[in-house]
């Protein structure tokens, strides 16, 4: 609920409660606007932290649309008796501002610093520079709000869904009183745009308290406070419900509970309690403080004890469930950037894009799941708000809001599904793609009428020949009877558009494609033929429409009418294009011809193509390596070794398909015959196979020792070390300083010494004790005992078996 002040006598009391009323970084409005004032803004513009905000789709849960309507007629709510005072309001605040309470235009213009202009100069040569654009906003800031109005303007016409900016944008001004203009911004960014921003809930419920329950409660009519108390609670519903299940949202759940406790009603504690018992079983940071707020609330009405312990034991097993389901999401966002600015794709950042778009996809996957068992409709409500969350910062991405648009059709909501790609193409109206789901999407629920208006819309604005092929295919399918006229009709009005890539030769094959798969009779050939043959007069030297001819009069095997076009072709087309003509030729003689071929008619092909390419080497226009298409299928290879060996050396790898000559670097030019489309071989880029060592020069004497000591030149398929992990570790192991190392050094040296001369001593002990005794120590040691009491005892246990 928005609505505008009622009495311009309440002005004072409004300005009061806001010079009083607390900010989210602790501080009073009157402080802030001291601070705005000064030069040094470092406090008012400090980052605020984002916290993980939520939002929804039309249709969201049973009730929702009634919510959004109440919410509206909220927005728009202006009793007929209080027309004429807001109206003096608006000229109050109007008369305000203009009599010095915002700088002249001179004094703005001082304001813009070099800093200051050197940063719009960039955000205009480079829209998308978010840093920037960052640096420049928090200078606006400082701005008049007369002054900083046209920046927040431009800023968010690039970036709309970024909620706490549009929080800052309302505060600004708010500092200034410009109450209606806070309405039409709280209005257009959580009604019409949604924006998932825990803070800015925050800030429009407060708002409403103040323009509207508060302003009941100091006029002592007690209908009004009834009537505002109920809206009041109806605000705080839709704010619970578009945003209730963020995991920061226990600010919100707690401010509900508080302003209910306001309420005079002596039931008012039923309300409570059934806030409080929806809250503890949500995953909130900070719901062990929700908790012990609900047990001191139970506590503190009379007689309850027995029937508080009994809501203790039945809620606290859901707090607990809550809390577990917690611990698995909070890991997930923790991996999810929610501060960034939204900003279309690009190569430059195209790796840190997909990362993020995994962990969405974790998100998406676990809140998939259901993990709190909710029932339908809240669990419907709950997606929304992951998949606006989504949205706040993939805004670009075109696979966020198909993504969207897909939960609403698989939820059974496919109007909820209309309005999220309405919004992807109001975000993206250059996205064919989108564009292609959304007419999809209503040719799937019978409405061919809207799905046609959204292909002449694509035309109109964003053509391109993708554009005319798939409209062409979609008046074929949908249009029943007369959708083959429509689709002719399609065609000559792509040939008749002159934009650029509005008309290529991809249009003329797909057309004459769509009339031969149309109709199985000789009228459907002839009309395909003449349609190759008109773009064959403008397109004669694009090789891929020539093949796509080529496949064409395969379907028909008509050896006559593909061997006249290879000759026309290749009589007109630069040798540089003709490659692949060239293999579809030699493959046609070889394996297509309708009476089994001729051999030396093949031979006759490829040497013409070998002429064709003189720079080639002889390995490949004369070698065995020129004939090898002619003894492969597929990915078959001949099974022996030599022959393995010999395709290996020039790179000759398994395929199903082979598109055109390759040379051994994998550039187009000249390089190795690869054969043609059922070939098995072609020259791949590696040129040989990666696992097979191949020999270098021989290493001077000087590195051979060193060459001794590396390791074999192996693949390696184990595991592939952490490096930063290791690292880390080693940073933190704590290495002895460098003398202690060396003494242990000198130690173990010594150790090693000592060992040594012993052994030697030992051995010349040996030797010694050798020469004085034939039998030396050794035989003494082996020498036996002369009483060996074992051996007698067992000869006389032979002696008695005996």
């Amino acid at each position: 609920m928005i609505v505008s002040p009622t009495r311009a006598s309440d002005r004072k009391a409004r300005d009061e409660y806001w010079s009083s009323h607390s900010t989210s970084d602790g501080s009073t409005m009157a402080e802030k606007r001291a601070r705005g004032a000064s030069d040094d803004s470092s406090d008012e513009d400090e980052p605020i932290k984002t916290p993980v905000g939520a939002g929804g789709a039309p249709g969201a849960a049973d009730g929702v649309g009634k919510r959004d309507e109440l919410s509206k007629a909220w927005m728009d709510e202006a009793e007929d008796d209080e027309e004429e005072e807001d109206a003096e309001w608006s000229q109050l605040a109007n008369a305000n501002g203009k009599n010095g309470e915002t700088a002249t235009p001179s004094a703005h213009e001082s304001k813009r610093t070099p800093r200051f202009k050197r940063l719009w100069t960039t955000v205009e040569k480079e829209p998308w520079n978010t840093d920037a654009w960052m640096a420049l906003m928090n200078d606006v800031q400082t701005f008049p709000i007369d002054e900083a109005r046209e920046y927040y303007e431009k800023f968010f016409e690039l970036f709309p869904s970024t909620g706490r900016w549009w929080k800052l944008y309302a505060e600004h001004e708010l500092r200034e009183k410009n109450y209606d203009r806070v309405q039409e911004i709280i209005k257009k960014s959580l009604m019409q745009l949604r924006c998932p921003h825990m803070d800015l809930w925050i800030f429009y419920l407060n708002f409403t308290k103040v323009v509207k329950v508060d302003v009941a409660i100091a006029s002592n009519d007690e209908e009004a406070i009834r009537t505002t108390h109920q809206l009041m609670c109806d605000a705080y519903e839709l704010a619970v419900e578009r945003v209730g299940g963020s995991i920061h949202a226990a600010p919100l759940w707690q401010s509900y509970v508080s302003f209910l406790q306001e309420s005079r009603d002596p039931q008012a504690f039923l309300a409570v309690r059934k806030v409080f018992h929806r809250a503890v079983m949500v995953p909130l940071h900070n719901m062990d403080a929700i908790w012990r707020d609900y047990e001191k609330f139970e506590r503190s009405i009379p007689n309850n004890e027995a029937l508080a312990q009994n809501f203790f034991k039945v809620f606290r097993q859901k707090f607990d469930a809550a809390r577990a389901v917690l611990r698995d999401r909070k890991k997930l966002y923790d991996a999810i950037n929610l501060t960034v600015l939204p900003v279309p794709a690009s190569k430059k950042n195209m790796r840190a894009e997909v990362l993020q778009m995994n962990e969405w996809q974790k998100l998406l996957a676990f809140e998939t799941g259901n993990p709190e068992r909710l029932e339908s409709a809240r669990w419907k409500s709950r997606m929304r708000f992951t998949f606006e969350l989504f949205l706040s910062v993939n805004r670009y991405t075109p696979e966020a809001w198909y993504q969207y648009a897909a939960f609403e059709n698989e939820a059974k909501d496919p109007d909820a599904a209309t309005a999220v790609f309405e919004r992807a193409l109001e975000a993206l109206p250059d996205s064919s793609l989108l564009s292609f789901a959304f007419a999809d999407h209503h040719e799937l629920r019978g409405d061919v009428v809207s799905a046609k208006a959204i292909y002449e819309k694509l035309i109109k604005e964003n053509v391109s020949a993708l554009a005319y092929i798939t409209y062409q295919r979609f008046a074929r399918r949908a249009l029943g009877a007369k959708g083959l006229n429509e689709a002719r009709t399609i065609f000559r009005r792509a040939r008749k558009d002159e934009r650029d890539g509005a008309c290529s030769h991809h249009v003329f094959a797909a057309a004459a494609m769509l009339e031969f798969y149309s109709d199985n009779s000789d009228a459907g050939r002839e009309i395909a033929l003449k349609i190759f043959e008109l773009g064959l007069k403008k397109y004669i030297h694009e090789p891929d429409y020539v093949l796509c001819y080529l496949d064409f009069l395969g379907h028909l095997n008509d050896d006559n009418n593909m061997r006249s076009l290879f000759e026309k072709v290749l009589a007109v087309m630069p040798p540089e294009l003709s490659r692949p003509i060239w293999d579809r030729y030699v493959e046609f003689e070889h394996t297509m011809v309708a009476n089994g071929g001729d051999l030396a008619t093949v031979a006759k092909v490829e040497a013409r193509r070998a002429l064709a390419f003189p720079d080639a080497s002889h390995v490949e226009i004369k070698g065995l390596l020129s004939i090898t298409h002619r003894y492969s299928f597929l990915n078959l290879r001949p099974p022996s070794t030599s022959d393995q060996m010999f395709l290996d050396k020039y790179g000759v790898g398994r395929r199903t398909q082979v598109s055109a000559l390759e040379d051994i670097n994998g550039e187009s030019g000249d390089g190795a015959f690869n054969g043609a489309l059922t070939s098995g071989f072609d020259i791949t880029s590696s040129g040989f196979d990666s696992d097979r060592p191949i020999p270098g020069p021989p290493l001077p004497d000087f590195l051979k020792e060193f060459a001794s000591l590396l390791p074999l030149h192996q693949p390696w398929n184990g595991p592939i070390a952490d490096v930063e992990h290791i690292y880390r570790a080693m940073l933190l192991v704590d290495f002895p300083p460098r003398s202690q190392v060396e003494f242990m050094a000198q130690q173990q040296q010594q150790a090693m010494l000592q060992q040594q001369q012993a052994q030697q001593q030992a051995q010349q002990l040996l030797q010694q004790s050798g020469g004085d005794d034939g039998e030396g120590l050794i035989g003494v040691s082996n020498k036996r005992p002369a009483n060996d009491i074992f051996r007698a005892r067992q000869q006389q246990k032979m002696a008695k078996l005996a």
